[in-house]
């Protein structure tokens, strides 16, 4: 299986639990994490079954455009391979419809596509935990092979909490537009004040932020937690020990509060 880096960590440890061999492909942030199909063919082996991305990508918050996904795709079909897109944060933005449907799928763009989604970020039902795959017919019946096997048979409430939050989507998508109004910019003059260097997603609600020279950040976030009950993503977690994803999905107030406190922590961090 190969996996983008930086990446979203279970991405691959999920994968290696059930004794795949995990491999990545680079998507460097010099190149503003761009998905290159090129660094996929290279990293493929004749042995390699799934290729696994992220749109958004997670953590840079970086959209890869329908032509770079069906290039991948192509590089994996050319090994017999899927290519797997993580969807959780792509339906946001102008990318859902007045109906609060999201229509741009990478699952539409090539046979070899398997796409999953939720409802859990995008929509802000996170304790819901409602989610799907969008496949070929074989690969969609072999997961729920599997989703028996590991979680049994699963509650019939779980699915009707989902259709019923799909009578409701366009609420939920209008609802997360206007929560998210505004603050990704609000954090993009925060990151320059602070004279930091960020992935500057124009879209979604998270980006990722770098400190040049900083090292592993791990103890500074920690210590952010526990004294100022400021927390952020360690970007170790995907792969950045310098680094750390930031979301603004909190209100105005929080937000503004947060990013004070985070930048206090950075100061006492960087001397």
């Amino acid at each position: 299986m190969l996996v983008e880096a930086p990446g979203y960590e279970p991405l691959a440890r999920i994968a290696e639990g059930v004794g795949a061999r995990v491999v990545c492909f680079e998507r460097p942030s010099g190149e503003r994490f761009s998905l290159d199909p090129d660094r996929i063919a290279r990293a493929m082996t004749p042995r390699t079954r799934v290729v696994a991305v992220s749109n958004l990508h997670n953590p840079s918050g970086v959209r890869a455009d329908a032509a770079s996904l069906q290039a991948a795709a192509r590089v994996a079909e050319s090994r017999g391979a899927i290519l797997l897109v993580d969807e959780v944060y792509a339906p946001f933005d102008a990318l859902v419809d007045d109906g609060g449907v999201f229509r741009g799928s990478a699952r539409h763009l090539a046979p070899n596509i398997v796409a999953v989604s939720s409802l859990t970020k995008c929509y802000g039902l996170g304790a819901q935990r409602v989610g799907w795959l969008l496949g070929p017919t074989d690969i969609v019946a072999r997961a729920g092979d599997a989703m028996t096997a590991s979680c049994g048979m699963l509650p019939l409430v779980h699915a009707q909490l989902g259709l019923h939050a799909f009578t409701r989507i366009v609420m939920l998508a209008g609802r997360a537009r206007a929560w998210m109004a505004g603050k990704r910019a609000r954090v993009a003059r925060w990151v320059e004040a602070e004279g930091l260097t960020w992935s500057a997603p124009t879209e979604g609600l998270f980006g990722l932020i770098t400190v040049p020279g900083a090292g592993d950040l791990i103890a500074t976030i920690e210590r952010a937690a526990q004294e100022r009950e400021v927390l952020v993503a360690a970007g170790s977690f995907f792969g950045v020990p310098e680094g750390f994803r930031l979301a603004w999905s909190a209100s105005d107030e929080a937000l503004d509060e947060g990013l004070g406190r985070l930048a206090e922590a950075l100061r006492v961090a960087r001397g």
